[in-house]
């Protein structure tokens, strides 16, 4: 009967990309690395509903950190990230976005 379903159409899934940073838990979205894999650099976007501390971190697969790409107040909106590769070498990483309401990571792959 409808008791077995399990409830599973009370829930759906939507397209983060398409979602505002208003509507989001904690009020933020982080992009996906582009261009992923890359050679010189890499942009993210990070967008913050409201005004706060964000620390974006660089680290290598074993943990190391090897960037860091901001430590401090960020004002509501917009903000782009560049992660320069020119001193990386070939590998994969994790970009860690770290706020006061939220913590999200992005996995970025530096070719040669």
């Amino acid at each position: 009967g409808p008791a077995a379903r399990g409830g599973a159409a009370d829930w759906s899934v939507t397209g983060w990309s398409e979602t505002a940073a208003s509507s989001l838990p904690g009020g933020f979205t982080l992009s996906e690395a582009y261009p992923n894999p890359f050679a010189g650099g890499a942009r993210l976007s990070l967008g913050l509903a409201s005004a706060q501390d964000v620390r974006i971190t660089v680290h290598d697969v074993l943990g190391r950190r090897v960037a860091l790409l901001h430590d401090g107040p960020m004002s509501p909106g917009a903000h782009r990230l560049v992660l320069d590769g020119a001193t990386l070498p070939a590998g994969i990483y994790i970009v860690r976005a770290v706020g006061e309401a939220f913590v999200d990571t992005r996995r970025v792959v530096r070719t040669r």
